[in-house]
């Protein structure tokens, strides 16, 4: 019965934010915008996705920041920024991914942001991979109310865990999860995903790891599909399951007849520094549309770029380099086993 009444807090919370001032009307407009697949698009992104920072603790095989082979600029976005998009996007932001590459709770203003965006009723998505949480940290992400916290544990086991991520850390991602669920208490938020990596030898951890989150007592257990390839890296597809349910098409050589991602309609991503992209799969930022520390993100939205590029993704994902590696240009996106 809690778990049903977690589940429907969370999408009572996502109503909310929908009906708030301007928003289903702009969201409409976008939604009506992706159906016909306008190279303009009528409406404004309620979905918007920001990247706090892009330093991490961790050492991940398939990251660039873990890599340490990320190109562009790396820093923190200023609170002070983050309060500037949030003021000028208030209207329409329904749902705010605060999320991209780097751990976001790395960032000293993370809760500051946080706390400015709930104050306008925006529902709030955060990733962490649970190594940095501390008690504080718990207890200011049931404090302040965030809607929906992913734990990227990505190994379902603590040796594999070790040989990906660089860190012996996984009993502590486990303890810290733990802590979390019991922070919550009787609270209803944050809903509490465990999310792991579909890599090679994911089918004999999927019993494991799906008994592993009952355990815990978390709301939904993930498994996300791999990218193994990476602007300026050699593919290797050494980490990708045997198993194709667990594989991007991309990777089994299928062809896409057309693309059904919403993103380019629906969502954008803002970079720490300002940067406007397409999506998170633009890590190294090649598909710059602009940026909103140059001109509102109401024109960079509908510029001649960002039109070309709706243009030229709607013909099919593998019309754009960018589009054709990723798993949302067939709908085929993560599993759930909870």
């Amino acid at each position: 019965m809690k778990k049903l009444k977690i589940l429907l807090s969370k999408y009572a919370s996502l109503l909310r934010a929908t009906f708030y001032s301007r928003r289903l009307p702009n969201a409409f407009k976008s939604l009506l915008s992706y159906m016909f697949r306008r190279p303009k698009a009528w409406g404004l992104p309620p979905i918007v996705q920001i990247e706090p920072t892009t330093n991490c603790n961790l050492k991940c095989a398939l990251c660039l920041t873990g890599r340490g082979q990320l190109k562009r600029l790396k820093g923190d976005m200023s609170f002070d920024f983050f309060k500037e998009i949030i003021n000028q996007l208030e209207d329409i932001i329904i749902y705010l991914v605060m999320y991209n590459l780097g751990e976001p709770l790395l960032n000293k203003e993370i809760f500051k942001m946080i706390e400015y965006a709930k104050m306008k009723k925006i529902f709030i998505r955060l990733s962490t991979n649970g190594a940095f949480l501390s008690k504080q940290d718990i207890e200011n992400l049931v404090r302040f109310k965030v809607d929906e916290v992913i734990i990227s544990l990505d190994c379902a086991n603590s040796e594999i865990y070790e040989k990906y991520k660089g860190s012996d850390g996984f009993k502590k991602v486990i303890e810290n999860t733990g802590l979390l669920i019991k922070q919550r208490g009787d609270n209803l938020k944050p809903f509490v995903d465990l999310q792991v990596l579909a890599m090679r030898g994911i089918e004999r951890d999927i019993i494991h790891f799906k008994e592993l989150a009952r355990n815990l007592g978390v709301d939904r257990a993930l498994i996300k599909k791999l990218r193994v390839n990476f602007p300026g890296i050699p593919s290797d597809e050494s980490f990708l399951p045997k198993n194709s349910r667990y594989v991007r098409k991309a990777y089994r050589k299928k062809t896409y007849k057309s693309n059904n991602c919403y993103k380019l309609w629906l969502s954008t991503l803002i970079l720490w520094d300002g940067v406007v992209v397409p999506c998170c799969f633009d890590m190294e930022g090649h598909y710059s549309l602009g940026s909103i520390l140059q001109v509102e993100l109401k024109q960079i939205w509908n510029s001649d770029k960002y039109k070309l590029f709706r243009k030229n993704a709607s013909k099919g994902a593998g019309k754009t380099s960018l589009c054709k590696d990723c798993s949302l240009g067939c709908l085929s996106g993560d599993l759930s086993l909870l």
